[in-house]
This record gives structure tokens, C-alpha cells and sequence, in this order.
């Protein structure tokens, strides 16, 4: 081995992967019963289908715009 008067290298350090927290959960939103928990479904369906009639009617406003071009 070399002794040269060379210092050694510092190491890199290495970082600790950051923890995750779990998420709390938040009492006043937990359904009580599964019957909300069906209706919450229905609305987020409802919801669902109503973005994608917007984003649907945009994709042909957006075609006849480049179809004019």
C-alpha cells in the first residue's frame, strides 16, 4: 500500500430515506354506516362522469380548432 502523505477521501454520507407518516384519520369523515358509504360512491361517480363530459366536450373543441386550421 501507498503512504504517500495522502490524505484519505471523505466518505459521501448517505441520507436516510424519509419516514412516511401515515395519515390521520379524521373522525368526522369516517361514514357510519355502509349505506353512506354507498351513497359517497354514487356521488363520486356522478362527479367522475361529469369531468370526463367536460374534458370529452374540450377534446372536440380542441379537434375542430385544429381541424379549421
Amino acid at each position: 500500500m501507498r503512504d504517500c502523505g495522502e490524505k484519505a477521501l471523505p466518505r459521501p454520507e448517505r441520507k436516510q430515506p424519509e419516514r412516511k407518516q401515515k395519515p390521520e384519520v379524521v373522525k368526522g369523515n369516517k361514514p357510519e354506516s355502509m349505506d353512506e358509504v354507498t351513497k359517497m360512491i354514487k356521488e363520486l361517480q356522478i362527479r367522475q362522469l361529469e369531468a370526463q363530459k367536460r374534458l370529452d366536450e374540450e377534446l372536440a373543441l380542441m379537434r375542430d380548432t385544429f381541424r379549421t386550421q
